[in-house]
């Protein structure tokens, strides 16, 4: 089946603010090896470009084949198609061959109805690494975008931590992005219930919120927002880092 939020993704493609802000939000923690979950149409792929190797997967053929042809002149992006929630025994070991030591999925992980099934599987696919996840935080913001582009869910804090530690991850670090995001965001799909995504509304928040917002968030910690930023690590990945200290 096609993904329905293919529009979605080329109008934020164009939120050049918002995508960094949201990238920079993990980009301390990524390695020189990456497996990118949910890649789309490549937006966070491109930041990614200068890393050793990246494997940038999807499972919409869509995504696949604008993947394919922006990166076809990359010696550094690989494209394969992955459903990770039925990866097969060869699948996982060819991967597990590729020596990642990260493993990201910025806005991916409230599309897969088995998200616990998902973090086992990817928890499998590094001996010692890390998972960056970015997702839609706070279940009452739940509304018709949310249903338009196929997320079975948004997380509350608590659930995502329980979720990433029952699959075997240790939570390093988590916290909420985007706060006014939040409510513009309840605005508009639990008031409003507009299930559209306005591009004149992307770019004036990009352009005139975002660079305003981010420098206020990364100084000061905010309680609630429209996305949670999770970092976490394999327990190998923890005693490399206490055998260096």
């Amino acid at each position: 089946m096609a993904y329905e939020g293919l529009s979605n993704l080329h109008i934020l493609a164009e939120a050049n603010n918002y995508n960094a802000w949201l990238f920079d939000a993990v980009r301390p923690y990524v390695g020189k090896r990456v497996l990118e979950i949910g890649a789309g149409i490549g937006t966070f792929t491109s930041l990614l470009r200068e890393q050793e190797h990246v494997t940038a997967t999807d499972m919409d053929e869509a995504c696949l084949a604008e993947l394919s042809s922006r990166f076809s002149s990359s010696v550094s992006v690989e494209v394969m198609r992955l459903n990770i929630t039925e990866i097969s025994r060869g699948q996982r070991e060819m991967l597990r061959q590729k020596d990642f030591d990260t493993i990201i999925g910025l806005n991916v992980l409230e599309h897969i109805r088995d998200d616990i099934l998902a973090l086992k599987n990817l928890r499998l696919l590094v001996s010692s690494g890390r998972l960056l996840l970015i997702v839609p935080a706070l279940r009452g913001l739940y509304g018709v975008e949310d249903k338009a582009v196929g997320h079975f869910r948004r997380y509350a804090k608590l659930e995502l931590v329980e979720k990433l530690s029952k699959a075997g991850w240790r939570i390093e670090k988590i916290g909420y992005l985007n706060s006014f995001g939040a409510i513009l965001w309840f605005i508009k799909n639990r008031i409003m219930k507009s299930p559209a995504t306005s591009p004149g509304n992307v770019r004036v928040y990009d352009k005139l919120i975002v660079p305003f917002l981010s420098r206020m968030e990364r100084k000061i910690p905010v309680p609630f927002g429209q996305s949670l930023v999770a970092i976490s690590s394999t327990a190998e990945c923890d005693s490399e880092k206490k055998a260096r200290l």
